[in-house]
């Protein structure tokens, strides 16, 4: 299937031949060759009812010209399908090889994930007994302190047992096989919150939002009674 799909796509081609060319230039020339007369037609002003009715025919008949070169370029609706197929194509074999690769990146990524945890748990479990070690270190050094009836003596063994220091292990972590970074995610968003506090501190909180202007204009297309706070509406001519 995939191998037939190939086989489709590659065998379409695009290629404008000398007698479209021609052709195209026949018909798009002309057109655009009056892009310059319609321009000077903004210069003019409109005092009279004949002034609007003539400038309203020049309007229509630019409408006219565009749809003239839309309906003629059909390559482009063409450009497009051979653009489609070829992305189609691309994604039928990236996207099942990119979920492949990133589940194999996961799956090493939580190995190595596991292997830090081991390491970071037994760098514990020696440092814990490095702890102890030195705390009873420190507790003979008192009782001998205790022991000693000259009070330099007492003091050297004092002395000594403030400066038994525990040895700090550090276990080198093993070498990444996949590189990794790390970035913050939105987890989950409660709305009703957010835009509580962004009515409350609008200057720290309302860039966090997101206002569907579309949405506002459809809505108050279909109700022009609609009115909303802090939304301003205007009608305009079009």
């Amino acid at each position: 299937m995939m191998l037939e799909k190939i086989k489709e796509v590659v065998g379409v081609s695009f290629v404008v031949e000398e007698n479209r060319k021609n052709e195209l230039l026949a018909k798009i020339k002309p057109i655009a060759e009056k892009i310059e007369s319609y321009k000077s037609v903004l210069k003019e002003s409109i005092t009279t009812e004949d002034d609007a009715a003539r400038l309203a025919a020049v309007e229509k008949a630019i409408k006219d010209d565009m749809a003239s070169v839309k309906n003629e370029l059909v390559e482009i609706e063409l450009a497009h399908k051979i653009h489609k197929a070829w992305v189609e194509l691309r994604d039928r074999i990236i996207e099942p090889m990119e979920a492949i690769q990133k589940s194999i990146r996961r799956k090493i990524i939580d190995w190595q994930m596991e292997q830090q945890r081991k390491i970071e748990e037994e760098q514990k479990r020696l440092q814990a007994i490095e702890e102890e070690k030195a705390r009873k270190e420190r507790e003979a050094l008192l009782k001998k302190a205790e022991q000693m009836k000259r009070e330099s003596k007492k003091r050297e063994y004092l002395n000594k047992a403030e400066m038994i220091e525990p040895v700090q292990i550090r276990i080198e972590s093993p070498k990444k096989i996949v590189k990794t970074r790390k970035e913050w995610r939105v987890k989950s968003v409660d709305k009703n919150k957010l835009i509580k506090l962004a009515s409350q501190n609008p200057e720290i909180y309302a860039g966090f939002l997101l206002v569907d202007e579309r949405a506002l204009q459809k809505a108050k297309q279909a109700n022009k009674e609609l009115m909303i706070e802090g939304v301003e509406f205007v009608e305009v001519i079009i």
